[in-house]
């Protein structure tokens, strides 16, 4: 996994098992069908993509952005007791237009 590829903003005793719970979260919940699939896991989709972590005090905020500029992002809450993928928001980035 590429950990460089995640910033984790919070307790950094917590780091490891906020990843860990992202992780399994993404697998179980991470199909949003036509707005993308993301249960295949962090490994895969840190090749492509940056993730950050906020830690608050019951939820993990997540943000997950194309490295490329271009592509869907992905940004939504994990209820950390209830280990629950909340408020989802995707987007669409494009690249700016061309000025002549």
């Amino acid at each position: 996994m590429q950990d460089d590829r995640i910033n984790f903003d919070g307790n950094a005793q917590n780091r490891d098992r906020a990843i860990k719970l992202l992780d399994e979260i993404l697998k179980e919940q991470g199909d949003f069908g036509v707005y993308g699939d993301l249960s295949h896991g962090l490994t895969e989709i840190l090749k492509a993509n940056g993730v950050d972590i906020a830690e608050k005090k019951h939820f993990l905020e997540v943000s997950i952005y194309p490295i490329s500029g271009q592509g869907h992002d992905f940004s939504f809450n994990i209820d950390i007791k209830e280990k629950k993928l909340i408020d989802l928001v995707v987007g669409e980035i494009e690249p700016q237009p061309e000025i002549r």
